[in-house]
C-alpha cells in the first residue's frame, strides 16, 4: 500500500482548515439572531421612509389646497387665511394657529383655528402694539421670528400669562409677515407641549407664512389694477360724452357726477353753474394772491393839489406789491 508524501499531507490539512474557517464564517453570518436584527433594521428603515413619504405627500396636498384657494379668491384674503390656519393645525399637530394683521398702533386677529376648527371669538379684537405687553408686539417691532419653546422657563407678560392659564399653551412660534421692510402681520403657532416645533415644523410653518404673504400681495395688486382700469374707463366715457355734447355741457356734468359716485362710492356730489364755478375760482385766486403780498404801513399826507374826499387815517395798513 502506497504511503502519502509529507507534502501532500500538509496540503490536505491546510485545505481542510480553510474549508472549516469558511464554514464557520458562513454559519456566523446567517445565525438567527443576526437575521432578526437585520430584519428589524430593514423594517425600521422602511417605516421611516413610508412616514417621510406620507408627510411629504400631505404637505404637497396642503400646499396645493392653499394655492387653489388663493387662485379662487383674488380679491379677498379671508378664505386664504382660514385655509392656512386650518391646514397648519392639522399638519403641525399644534393646538392653536393664528394669522394676525397689524397697522400701527394696533394689531388684530384675522383668522384663528384649533383642532376643533375655526375659532372666531378672537377675530377683529384690536390689541395695542406694545413689546412690553405681549409677544406678538415684539415680533412686529423687531421684525424677526420669535420661537419660545418652553413658557415655563421665562417670565410671561400679562397677555401670554392669561393664555397660558386659560388655554394651557406652553410653546409658541411667531413668524412676521414682511413686505418692503415693514411688518404687516404675523403667523402665530402655539402648542400645549413644550418644545413643540423642530426644524422641519418651523420650515413648514414658514411656507404657510409665505402663502399668506402671496395672498395679501395678490389681493393688493388685483385691487390696484382694477381701480386703475375703472378710472381709465371713466375718463374714456367722459371724453366720449364731451365729444358728443359740444354745445351743451350738462350731459358732461351728469357723466362726471356718475363717474365720481361710482369710483368714490355712495355719497353726495354736486357741480354748480359754470358761471358760479368761474367766480369761485377767480375769488380763490385773488385770495391766494393777497396771502402772498407783503403788508406795509404807509402814512399818506393829504395832497394839496388833489384833495381826497376821505383822507386816510394815520397808520392805515395797505397791501402793496413788493418793489
Amino acid at each position: 500500500m502506497a504511503r502519502l508524501s509529507a507534502t501532500g499531507g500538509r496540503a490536505s490539512k491546510a485545505k481542510a482548515g480553510r474549508a472549516s474557517q469558511a464554514k464557520g464564517r458562513k454559519t456566523a453570518r446567517t445565525s438567527p439572531n443576526d437575521k432578526r436584527r437585520r430584519n428589524a433594521e430593514r423594517e425600521t428603515e422602511v417605516a421611516g421612509l413610508k412616514r417621510e413619504l406620507k408627510e411629504a405627500l400631505a404637505r404637497q396636498t396642503a400646499t396645493s389646497e392653499v394655492l387653489r384657494v388663493i387662485s379662487q379668491s383674488p380679491t379677498d384674503t379671508q378664505p386664504v387665511f382660514e385655509a392656512i390656519v386650518l391646514t397648519a393645525v392639522r399638519l403641525l399637530h399644534c393646538d392653536m394657529s393664528i394669522v394676525m394683521l397689524c397697522e400701527p398702533p394696533a394689531y388684530w386677529v384675522a383668522a384663528a383655528a384649533t383642532p376643533e376648527g375655526l375659532f372666531d371669538e378672537l377675530t377683529l379684537i384690536k390689541q395695542p402694539i406694545d413689546p412690553r405687553a405681549n409677544f406678538p408686539s415684539r415680533t412686529i417691532v423687531e421684525k424677526r421670528a420669535l420661537y419660545l419653546p418652553d413658557w415655563s422657563l421665562i417670565d410671561l407678560p400679562e397677555h401670554e400669562r392669561h393664555i397660558h392659564e386659560t388655554v394651557g399653551v406652553n410653546s409658541a412660534l411667531y413668524l412676521p409677515l414682511m413686505r418692503e421692510g415693514e411688518c404687516i402681520g404675523l403667523l402665530t403657532l402655539g402648542g400645549k407641549q413644550a418644545n413643540m416645533f423642530g426644524e422641519s415644523e418651523i420650515a413648514l410653518a414658514e411656507s404657510f407664512r409665505d402663502q399668506a404673504l402671496i395672498a395679501i400681495e395678490n389681493t393688493r395688486l388685483f385691487n390696484e389694477t382694477r381701480e386703475a382700469l375703472e378710472q381709465q374707463k371713466a375718463s374714456a366715457d367722459i371724453l366720449s360724452v364731451i365729444s358728443n355734447s359740444v354745445a351743451d355741457p350738462k350731459p358732461v356734468f351728469d357723466k362726471i357726477l356718475r363717474s365720481i359716485q361710482q369710483l368714490a362710492g355712495d355719497g353726495d356730489a354736486e357741480i354748480g353753474d359754470l358761471g358760479e364755478v368761474r367766480q369761485a375760482h377767480a375769488a380763490r385766486r385773488m385770495l391766494l394772491a393777497e396771502d402772498h403780498l407783503p403788508i406795509r404801513t404807509v402814512h399818506r399826507p393829504p395832497c394839496p393839489n388833489a384833495p381826497l374826499k376821505r383822507p386816510p387815517r394815520p397808520g392805515t395798513q395797505l397791501r402793496m406789491p413788493a418793489a
